[in-house]
């Protein structure tokens, strides 16, 4: 069984406010994923494709080379 993550949770693992999150979902950034009631649910495949989607709106800064 995956681990899950609401939208806060996403946003603490990667040290940024939740609704930056949100909001991508709401952008079309992310696809909106399964709901539980009025949360989102995020599975630990997605955050990948999430921080991918974080660092391209700007909210997570690119890694130093």
């Amino acid at each position: 069984m995956q681990k899950t993550y609401s939208t806060h949770d996403v946003g603490l693992h990667f040290g940024i406010a939740g609704w930056r999150v949100q909001r991508l979902c709401e952008r079309g950034l992310l696809p909106e994923p399964t709901r539980v009631g009025r949360f989102r649910v995020f599975y630990a495949s997605d955050l990948p494709r999430i921080e991918k989607a974080l660092r391209a709106a700007g909210y997570l800064k690119t890694a130093q080379v």
